[in-house]
Formats: C-alpha cells, sequence, structure tokens
C-alpha cells in the first residue's frame, strides 16, 4: 500500500484528499530506548479549527534552546529536523487501532527520528447502547454473521495482535460506547497524559474486561495514570469536553475518513489501517525528506 496525499496542509480549512485513496497536548516520541524513548508536551492549536504551521527552528540539543537553520550554520551546531507531527484518528473498541498504535510506535523506532503524535476522537458506533455488561461476541454477532463467524473474526485479530506483544481477550471484553471514554482521553490532553490514557483504555477494554463506557470505571483509569480522580468525575457527568470529541469527527470527516486506524503525516500523507511499522517509517523518512530534512542517524 501507498500513501494516500492530502491537499494542503491538514489544518487548514481547504485540507482535502486526494484519491480517496482539539486539543492542546500533544507528546513527542523521541527515537531511543526499547520503549522509545521519554515524552515531552507540547503545544497547538486545536484540529479543524486553526491552521497549523509546522515549526521551522532546530533545536541545540546540547543548549536546549530552539535557533533557526541559519543560526546553526553561524555556530556550527548540527541543524536537527523538527519532529514529525502526526495525526491518529482511533476508537478505544477498535482492535485494529490498537495494533495500529503500537505497529506505529514500533516504525517510529525504527525510523530513528523525533515524532510528534496527537490522537483524535472517532466513534465507530456513536450511537450503540449496550445493556451493561453485554459481552462483545454477543453484541456483534447478529451484525456480522453469527456467533461461529464473529469467534473467527476473533481469534483472527487477536493472533495479529499477539504479534504485535498485546494480548486480546475477547472472552472478557464488554460491548461500550465509547464517548464517555474519549472525553476522558481529551481531559488527559490536557495534563499531558494523552498517550498513557489511550493505552490505558485500550487495554482496559481488550485485555482486562473492564467496561470502558461506565463511568465509575473510567474515572479508576483516570486516577491509574495520574489524572485526579474528582476532576475526572466532574468532567464525565456535566458532560465536558463533548466539543473537543465532536471537533475531532468533524476534522476526520472533512477529510474523508470512514474508517479508522487512520493516521495524517505531517500534514501531508494519510495511510489508512493497521499498516506494518516499515510503512509508517517510511512515512516518516519521506517527511523529513520533503522538508529538506534528514532522519537521525
Amino acid at each position: 500500500m501507498g500513501f494516500l496525499l492530502l491537499r494542503g496542509r491538514f489544518g487548514s480549512r481547504n485540507s482535502t484528499v486526494l484519491r480517496r485513496g482539539g486539543g492542546t497536548a500533544w507528546e513527542v516520541w523521541r527515537n531511543g530506548g526499547s520503549e522509545g524513548g521519554v515524552g515531552v508536551g507540547v503545544s497547538d492549536t486545536t484540529a479543524g479549527d486553526e491552521t497549523r504551521q509546522t515549526t521551522q527552528q532546530t533545536t541545540d540539543q546540547t543548549a536546549g534552546t530552539a535557533m533557526s537553520p541559519d543560526a546553526a550554520a553561524r555556530t556550527g551546531a548540527r541543524p536537527v529536523p523538527a519532529p514529525v507531527e502526526i495525526d491518529v484518528w482511533s476508537d478505544v473498541a477498535c482492535p485494529w487501532c490498537y495494533i495500529g498504535k503500537h505497529r506505529l510506535e514500533a516504525g517510529v523506532r525504527e525510523a530513528g527520528a523525533d515524532v510528534v503524535v496527537r490522537f483524535h476522537s472517532y466513534e465507530l458506533q456513536p450511537d450503540a447502547a449496550p445493556a451493561p455488561g453485554t459481552r462483545e461476541l454477543d453484541a456483534l454477532a447478529d451484525r456480522m454473521g453469527g456467533r461461529e463467524r464473529t469467534q473467527q473474526m476473533f481469534e483472527h485479530v487477536t493472533g495479529i495482535a499477539a504479534g504485535e506483544g498485546l494480548e486480546y481477550r475477547f472472552d472478557d471484553v464488554i460491548a461500550a460506547n465509547t464517548f464517555d471514554a474519549h472525553r476522558l482521553i481529551q481531559l488527559a490532553k490536557g495534563h499531558g497524559l494523552e498517550e498513557q490514557a489511550v493505552e490505558r483504555v485500550f487495554a482496559a477494554h481488550f485485555t482486562e474486561g473492564i467496561d470502558v463506557g461506565d463511568r465509575e470505571a473510567l474515572v479508576a483509569l483516570a486516577g491509574e495514570i495520574g489524572l485526579d480522580a474528582d476532576e475526572a468525575r466532574r468532567v464525565l457527568d456535566d458532560g465536558d469536553l463533548a466539543d473537543a470529541v465532536r471537533a475531532d469527527e468533524r476534522a476526520a470527516a472533512q477529510l474523508g475518513v470512514t474508517g479508522v486506524p487512520f493516521f495524517v503525516i505531517d500534514g501531508r500523507y494519510g495511510v489508512s489501517g493497521a499498516q506494518p511499522a516499515a510503512l509508517f517509517a517510511q512515512g516518516i523518512r519521506q517527511a523529513l525528506s520533503d522538508r529538506g530534512g534528514a532522519a537521525a542517524d
């Protein structure tokens, strides 16, 4: 598979997809280490509302300060490309989205570049209203052609997930409306805990049999990643951050996204589906090449 070329840069009001084929907290995944390094929060404008401008500055790693390419040339410092920006639309009840997240992480390590990642909300079933405790198998059987066929699909994706180091336990997965989970992740963005929230909710849903549509369960997860449980409960009970979720979904619609996971690399290239890590690495290197930069050695 190749990349989908986006007309204009993602974030501008006239961005569209060629060939059909809000948040303010970002996570910088710095290359290095078995887990891909540490995260550093930076800020940006809300997706879909204002044009996002790519930073053209480079960083003097010794001094830890931003400097222009001209300044780097004058001082003899080695220019460092600004991090490649990756926007990810996913749903926490989507098994391929969890796999795609981990393949993206592997691609970042393979590319050897600094990458900025932001996760966006997307609901595959926004009208889902399962009875509390309904198993995913029971919820999907009729829609997927029966229990036997659904079980076969579960076994297939479980095997693929295992190849990425993920343990799916579909016998325990509880069907859920994911709107509140997305609002919790939006809250985590504002506290620099976006990636931690996404990972924790995915694991809760697919591995631990936790109902991620239950607000008290979400409050407990919030506390585990370092959010204030009382704040999380208030946000969920008061309906806060619903607009942020809807803004992400509108941005997806403007890009022509009809399924997830969907990735936009540096505002230019779209990648649909949980593609191999090598393809993400290729996209990151291509983005750096387009800038006239170079991937880290």
